[in-house]
């Protein structure tokens, strides 16, 4: 996984829990780097994982909350990219999230080959309603949930969001479907 994401993690959760915290997390949790993340490196993704479960004990905070917490900083970040700037025009979620592949992960394969981003394929259905399908290896869908529900607050807009399950044999995959609510 991308350095950034890490460094990005760590910024997020000094902000909001103080360095102290941070430090005192990393100093627990069983890291390759003793803590220390650059941005153009490539790590493992269960570090952040145990990152994430680390600050939870640390602080108390729930894991839901200190996803979400993260997902919004790292969707502002992300959003300020060079690579992001089709999908930062974006008008709403639902453009947000179909830029993703031919924009923003696209550019990511480009300008970091060995980079493996989750793909999120997107399909308007007849009913006016986003599918989207979230495939990866990581097994991040609660992530991902949580990256689309930082976008539909970003947006300031009122949509509804369904999860399941897809099976599948080469790694995760889960569909949301998003439904914008009528009183939108």
């Amino acid at each position: 996984m991308m350095g950034l994401v890490f460094t990005e993690l760590l910024e997020s959760a000094e902000r909001r829990y103080g360095l102290e915290a941070v430090d005192a997390t990393l100093a627990r949790v069983e890291t390759s780097t003793d803590g220390s993340y650059t941005a153009v490196a490539r790590y493992d993704h269960r570090e952040l994982l145990r990152i994430v479960v680390g600050l939870s004990k640390e602080t108390g905070e729930e894991l839901g909350t200190i996803v979400q917490h993260f997902a919004t900083d790292l969707l502002d970040t992300l959003l300020q990219r060079p690579e992001a700037t089709t999908a930062a025009e974006a008008s709403g979620t639902f453009e947000l999230l179909e830029q993703l592949e031919p924009t923003i992960h696209a550019s990511v394969r480009t300008l970091h080959p060995a980079a493996a981003p989750p793909r999120f394929d997107c399909a308007r259905e007849p009913d006016g309603s986003l599918r989207v399908v979230y495939r990866s290896h990581r097994c991040l869908a609660d992530f991902a949930a949580a990256m689309i529900r930082a976008s539909v607050a970003r947006f300031g807009e009122r949509i509804s969001i369904e999860r399941r399950l897809i099976e599948a044999e080469d790694g995760e995959r889960h569909e949301f479907r998003l439904s914008l609510d009528e009183e939108s």
